[in-house]
C-alpha cells in the first residue's frame, strides 16, 4: 500500500484518475455520433412533386453522397413558383458536421461548378438545406429547402 503522500504525488503526475486529453491510436478516428443523423436519403417537394434528393453515406470516416435536383423558378422573395424538367446532379464533397449543421460542397457533374450548402438538422426526420450563394453577389434570394428523411440508408 502506498503512503498517502506518494499516492497524491502519483495523481498530480498524471497517474490514475488523470483527466488529461483523450488520445486515439493513429489509425483510428474519434467517433462523431451526431454526424450520423444526416446519413440517409432526404427529399424536398414542391406541390407534392419531389424536386430535390440528397443522399448521404459514410465511407472511410467521411460523409459522401449526391444531390439531384430539378431546376426551379422562384419569385423575388425566393419562393418556388415552378419546377422545370431539367435536372442537375452533383457529388457531395468536403462535408463537415458541426453539431446540428452539416456544411458541404456539391460539384455539378455537368458544369463542374461547386456550390456550397448548409444542412440544418431540425428533428427526427426533418432538415433544411440552404444554398450559401443565396442573395450574395447578385445571386437571387433562395429560401431553404424543407427536407424529409425517407430512408436511413
Amino acid at each position: 500500500m502506498l503512503p498517502v503522500g506518494l499516492f497524491i504525488l502519483a495523481l498530480l503526475a498524471g497517474g490514475a484518475g488523470s483527466q488529461g486529453d483523450v488520445h486515439f491510436p493513429p489509425d483510428t478516428v474519434a467517433p462523431a455520433p451526431r454526424s450520423s443523423r444526416f446519413l440517409g436519403t432526404w427529399e424536398g417537394q414542391f406541390q407534392g412533386e419531389i424536386c430535390i434528393t440528397v443522399k448521404l453515406i459514410e465511407s472511410s470516416g467521411k460523409i459522401r453522397g449526391t444531390v439531384e435536383r430539378n431546376h426551379v423558378r422562384r419569385d423575388r422573395d425566393g419562393e418556388i413558383v415552378q419546377i422545370e424538367e431539367q435536372k442537375s446532379e452533383g457529388r457531395v464533397m468536403d462535408a463537415r458536421p458541426d453539431r446540428d449543421l452539416l456544411r458541404f460542397g456539391v460539384k455539378d457533374n455537368g458544369s463542374g461548378i461547386v456550390e456550397r450548402f448548409e444542412m440544418m438538422w431540425k428533428g427526427n426526420a426533418s432538415a433544411e438545406l440552404m444554398e450559401l450563394s443565396s442573395g450574395v453577389h447578385g445571386n437571387p434570394l433562395v429560401k431553404p429547402w424543407k427536407l424529409a428523411k425517407v430512408s436511413a440508408e
